[in-house]
């Protein structure tokens, strides 16, 4: 672009971590001096060849640009190695920030070779955001060594977008030596794109009024901005009933921003019931900002702030005003602080917080948060207390069977629980059996989620028979417990008794064939069970044909996961067979499963001439050549309601109606 050359126009520029040197190349259209610099010698020999190769090119007439490829590392212990480079007026950097102990040592370089005298001097970074924890790196560097970051708008200058904006989103950065005070620290400007915000209503919709807002955080700032909300097609931010600020790579809300942003947002979002600032940098300074302002929101229900670098000190800070909330009108009923570590002194300050300012609390997620069995007696004390928690995540924390024995009496007398997520917490045997005591009591119980857990033979045992008392529950999830043949078989006997339940996840438990032939013999009598997952364990061929033979009898089953077994043609086959007799079934997971073209071509058969109603096959991951890939797709487009995909190293859709699904093992 004009305003990109104009950067690099008649400058001295230098390329760090150069590898192919394309950036630099370039830039040597325009620079009057081009250095490209990497730490390997051998990528530096080739930099030195694709210099040759380019030379005719590395001209702004009438001046020749000097060019030239050095070994250059990074950090200040490698400075001797630059002691011959002049001050630079232009670094370039693509691509080149992985981690965060190499984030400090380039900015090291960069703060040693960029000019000092030159206020325009300029390090143009283009960074993919990979790792949360870079991004903060990325961000403290900026701010250490005295640099203001400009953001360039790629949509700008590119046909496309530049990353994905929400799973690797990129960014083009100009960084310069900062001068005198900013108000954004170390960001002077953000593009506000269409991208920015959005709103809808309940039903997804767009709309020009009420509903729910999706914001970036800069964009948050110019709307705070507007006396009266975004100025076009978008709400008056009064009538605004749920905020979700999005914290996406850079684009993240930290302290700094909070101090500016968090006085304005009670007395403008006065409607707000649902407030989301999740996977930003708030830490306990932002929170602290934040729950100064908690009892201005007069109608807010719903309060997550989920990794955002959260202490057991900021947990405090937020206590003490949810200590408050019910004296200022405002009944808390969902709060979500996952992945923070507060650790069990933040736990225990926030449980006796909950008990005293937010009694009608229906959901808390405290998912992966340091929790032990240290601090759960005070979680058991504010279950008890509140008495109107339906859904309780408390996922990805070491609580131990110590930690379950403090919880299961208080879960068991709760007439209110409807869900409770325990999974990776260390449960053992000893924890199975106080919740299989306990859990029954729990009227309301629908789903259990004790994945990742090590209970084994025995813990299955002693949970199984506990089962069928829970009357409601509709979704058990046992993935990676270790199981094994005979737990399965324990497991399958209980089944017949769960009258309600709709969804089981038994996956990655080494079920070979044996286990898979008794789950079999039990799935006739689970008449309401839709979903069934099986994969990542060891079934083959015998155990495929017990499941095939099972299928016509479980008249609700829609969605059934073999993903990662060893299935084969055989089994596959077998599968194809029986799809005729099994009507209620929609889905089915063949991922990774060993099937060739012969399994591949029975199956599309069947999909084509026996079940027009079976909308999606995955058969991702097996060694189809593409032969039958091509024989694949046009089979599929004979029939209306197909809809497979085929894949090895290129995906096959079956049909243009319906999309593929892309989730790997989970139909």
């Amino acid at each position: 672009s004009d305003s990109g050359q104009s950067i690099v126009r008649d400058k001295y520029v230098l390329e760090l971590g150069a590898g192919m040197g394309i950036p630099g190349l370039v830039a040597g259209r325009c620079c009057s001096e081009l250095v490209l610099t990497d730490w390997n010698p051998e990528v530096v020999e080739q930099l030195s060849k694709n210099l040759d190769m380019n030379q005719t090119h590395l001209r702004v007439l009438p001046s020749p640009c000097a060019a030239k490829a050095i070994q250059l590392a990074w950090g200040r212990d490698f400075y001797q190695s630059s002691d011959n480079l002049k001050p630079v007026q232009v670094l370039l950097g693509s691509d080149v920030v992985y981690s965060s102990g190499s984030t400090r040592k380039l900015f090291e370089t960069v703060d040693h070779l960029l000019d000092r005298h030159d206020p325009e001097a300029v390090f143009v970074l283009a960074y993919v955001s990979r790792w949360k924890s870079v991004d903060r790196s990325l961000l403290d560097a900026i701010r250490e060594f005295g640099f203001a970051a400009s953001f360039v708008d790629t949509d700008s200058i590119a046909s496309e977008s530049v990353g994905d904006r929400e799973e690797r989103p990129a960014f083009l950065l100009l960084l310069r030596r900062r001068q005198g005070a900013h108000v954004e620290g170390v960001f002077e400007s953000m593009p506000v794109t269409h991208h920015g915000y959005h709103t809808h209503n309940d039903q997804g919709d767009e709309t020009d009024g009420e509903g729910v807002l999706c914001v970036e955080p800069w964009a948050l700032c110019r709307l705070l901005s507007t006396p009266s909300g975004i100025d076009y097609k978008q709400p008056v931010i009064s009538n605004v009933r749920t905020l979700r600020v999005k914290g996406v790579g850079l684009r993240r809300l930290t302290e700094v921003h909070a101090a500016q942003l968090f006085p304005k947002l009670g007395s403008n979002f006065t409607g707000v019931q649902e407030l989301h600032l999740c996977d930003h940098w708030l830490r306990d300074e932002g929170v602290s900002l934040l729950a100064r302002e908690l009892p201005y929101f007069t109608r807010l229900l719903a309060l997550s702030l989920a990794s955002n670098q959260i202490t057991a000190r900021g947990a405090g800070m937020l206590g003490k005003v949810l200590c408050t909330l019910r004296g200022h009108g405002v009944s808390l009923e969902s709060l979500n602080l996952s992945d923070n570590s507060l650790e069990d002194e933040g736990v225990a300050v926030l449980a006796e917080s909950l008990c005293l300012g937010c009694p009608l609390l229906q959901q808390l997620t405290l998912r992966n948060v340091g929790l032990t069995h240290r601090a759960s007696s005070h979680l058991a004390r504010m279950l008890t207390t509140c008495g109107t928690v339906r859904d309780l995540h408390l996922g990805d924390n070491p609580l131990g069977d110590a930690g379950i024995a403090c919880l299961a009496k208080a879960l068991g007398e709760s007439t209110s629980l409807r869900s409770l997520v325990l999974c990776n917490t260390l449960t053992g045997v000893e924890g199975a059996h106080d919740l299989a005591r306990w859990l029954p009591g729990s009227p309301c119980l629908s789903v259990l989620d004790l994945s990742n857990n090590e209970l084994g033979l025995e813990g299955v045992g002693q949970l199984a028979p506990s089962l069928g008392r829970c009357a409601a529950l509709t979704e058990l999830m046992l993935r990676c417990c270790f199981l094994g043949n005979r737990g399965v078989g324990r497991l399958a006997l209980a089944l017949r008794s769960c009258r309600n339940l709709q969804v089981l996840d038994i996956s990655s438990n080494a079920i070979s064939d044996k286990g898979a032939q008794e789950l079999a013999d039990e799935l006739s009598k689970c008449t309401t069970l839709a979903r069934l997952d099986l994969s990542r364990n060891e079934i083959a061929e015998d155990g495929v044909l017990a499941l095939a033979v099972a299928l016509p009898y479980s008249v609700s089953l829609a969605s059934l996961n073999l993903s990662a077994n060893h299935v084969g043609c055989a089994g596959a086959a077998e599968l194809a067979d029986v799809f005729v007799d099994c009507p209620s079934l929609r889905r089915l997971g063949l991922n990774s499963c060993g099937i060739q073209d012969e399994g591949a071509l029975a199956i599309a058969t069947s999909l084509v001439l026996r079940h027009p109603l079976l909308s999606c096959v995955e058969l991702r991951d097996n060694s189809i050549s593409e032969i039958a890939r091509t024989r694949l797709k046009a089979m599929a487009l004979k029939g209306e309601h197909c809809d497979s995909a085929c894949a090895s190293e290129v995906e096959v859709q079956f049909s243009s109606q319906l999309g593929s699904s892309n989730d790997r093992g989970t139909p």
